[in-house]
């Protein structure tokens, strides 16, 4: 992983203390760590991270289905459970918690 800041528990505590706030602060660094979808496209943080202050967080349950994806294709082939788990998670305000499921599967990667 590039970035050993990007720990699940601090991601989890920025998220939960800033109501929501610091998850783009989080959406940014993920998104800049992994660089390209499951697809090959090139993900750009910046768009990510003001596409979901722009849409109020909406954009986020949608960023989270790809990023999700992504890093299970990455890193155990196609798990649909995980993916789904960590989307409806992300859609109630519990998103701090599926970002730090998806940052723990990252660090747990030897890829990112």
């Amino acid at each position: 992983m590039k970035n050993k800041l990007l720990s699940p528990a601090i991601v989890f505590i920025i998220g939960f203390l800033t109501m929501g706030l610091g998850n783009t602060v989080s959406i940014y660094i993920i998104t800049d760590c992994i660089s390209f979808d499951k697809d090959g496209e090139a993900l750009y943080p910046m768009r990510e991270a003001v596409l979901n202050f722009i849409t109020f967080g909406i954009y986020g349950i949608l960023w989270t289905y790809k990023t999700a994806r992504t890093v299970c294709a990455e890193t155990e082939g196609k798990n649909k459970g995980f993916t789904v788990l960590i989307t409806v998670l992300s859609v109630f305000p519990t998103r701090c918690i599926s970002m730090a499921l998806i940052a723990n599967k990252m660090l747990l990667s030897e890829k990112y």
